[in-house]
């Protein structure tokens, strides 16, 4: 009996000493140990033991944060040093925008932010792509995936679809911001950064009043594409703003499939907040 013992300790023994999670629920492992402010993080895992974790940092500038990544292995071990690795130091607006993270089959980490490259310009949506080994597989400063001119893009959401390819959607402001000119736009990039499509499709707008852009994969390369919709402005004391939700469905080659949008909600009630994938 005691040689079983023994024998079991002696298989458990490396494991233990291997593994970094806390058995105590009120001691969480230290993802990212840079020295600054880390906010807005992200979590992508490809399901066959492939995990990374992003997140803003501020620098001693409170105005410019910069993304960084992280991968930890199953027992919670970072593989990138104390920090990650840097995605981006360029400028964004990170008080108001939203970035995404996802993770492919082979183990890629792909990146889609908004980014203020040049100070006093409009932003522009940037996609990253790293490796395993922490490899920057589209170059140092990424790919920009819209071309607009004198509007501003904000907050991308992104997806796989079923033949490996990557839908990136935005939104995209159009000139007067007060009037809540918005719309949204898509674009389709190959695994390895080629935008697929020549120029980013547009949904809506400039009229429309559309927000949030939320996506689902469908059957041969095909996407949905989900969004909230402003109804009316907030200009008197005590005007309700609503906000309604929409959906479409379109093919490979961004035509939509159904012929009238879904109106997932549009009850005048309460204002409807930002879908969560």
């Amino acid at each position: 009996m005691k040689r079983k013992i023994f024998t079991i300790a002696c298989i458990l023994f490396p494991v233990i000493l291997m593994s970094q999670w806390s058995n105590n629920p009120t001691v969480n492992d230290l993802i990212s140990d840079i020295g600054h402010n880390s906010t807005l993080c992200k979590v992508a895992a490809n399901g066959k033991g492939i995990c990374y974790i992003s997140n803003w940092v501020a620098t001693e500038d409170t105005n410019h944060f910069v993304l960084y990544l992280q991968r930890i292995d199953s027992n919670g071990y970072r593989k990138w040093g104390d920090s990650g690795i840097l995605i981006s130091n360029h400028h964004s607006n990170t008080w108001l925008s939203d970035y995404s993270l996802i993770a492919d089959d082979a183990g890629n980490a792909y990146l889609f932010i908004e980014d203020l490259r040049v100070p006093g310009e409009f932003s522009h949506v940037y996609g990253y792509s790293v490796d395993s080994s922490g490899n920057m597989r589209w170059g140092a400063d990424g790919v920009m995936l819209d071309n607009n001119v004198n509007t501003n893009c904000y907050s991308p959401a992104s997806i796989i679809s079923s033949s490996g390819n990557l839908i990136v959607a935005w939104n995209v402001i159009f000139g007067d911001t007060t009037g809540h000119s918005l719309g949204l736009q898509v674009q389709k990039l190959s695994p390895k950064g080629e935008k697929l499509w020549a120029t980013p499709v547009v949904y809506t707008g400039p009229d429309s009043t559309n927000w949030f852009p939320d996506l689902v994969p469908t059957v041969s390369d095909g996407f949905i594409v989900g969004w909230v919709r402003f109804l009316t402005v907030d200009t008197l004391v005590g005007e309700q703003e609503y906000r309604y939700y929409y959906a479409q469905r379109y093919d490979s080659l961004g035509n939509p499939v159904w012929a009238q949008k879904a109106v997932i909600c549009d009850l005048d009630t309460l204002a409807f907040e930002m879908p969560i994938s």
